[in-house]
């Protein structure tokens, strides 16, 4: 950009030193006069193109800014959703973890104790998955539901998973 500037100054300033040169008092008369009016017609269009030249290389200049300045708006969209995202995992991975814990303390240990006995059916172990589910989906609510939902695509599906990884996870502890 600095040379493009330094010639379009340096030929406004041969033009301007043609055109007095030229001005100045001489014997030709006539000859002299379609020469200037030659030189001064071919500066005007060398002039016109230059400035053609600058439009558009500033209209380049506009158009490429704006590209970058779409594409930085565009990551930090993506940045934003990307942390909503994560966001709404830590919430449903806690609140998971939290409910497992609670629902194990509270009535799974008397459960599978009575499965072995045999006086409870194993279903009732699997409607605590369910009873699990159902409170960690009214916990976390319809926006972050709606979140795992569009990130994952089968929120209730990964929330069971995270139920039975939770649950695996106690075992292992205890």
């Amino acid at each position: 950009m600095k040379r493009f500037l330094t010639f379009v100054i340096t030929l406004v300033l041969i033009f301007g030193t043609v055109h007095i040169a030229m001005a100045a008092p001489s014997d030709v008369g006539g000859t002299i006069i379609e020469m200037q009016n030659t030189v001064t017609e071919i500066l005007v269009n060398v002039l016109l193109a230059l400035i053609t030249l600058v439009g558009a290389y500033a209209t380049l200049y506009i158009k490429k800014s704006s590209e970058k300045l779409k594409a930085e708006t565009e990551k930090i969209q993506e940045e934003k959703q990307r942390n909503i995202v994560n966001t709404a995992l830590e919430y449903m991975e806690r609140t998971a973890e939290k409910t497992v814990n609670k629902i194990e303390q509270v009535t799974a240990k008397q459960i599978r104790k009575a499965v072995k006995e045999g006086t409870v059916d194993r279903k009732a172990l699997e409607a605590l998955a369910q009873e699990a589910f159902n409170e960690i989906k009214e916990t976390l609510g319809p926006e972050y539901i709606q979140v795992l939902q569009e990130s994952l695509g089968n929120a209730e599906k990964y929330i069971l998973n995270t139920i039975e990884e939770k649950v695996a996870e106690l075992k292992r502890k205890g």
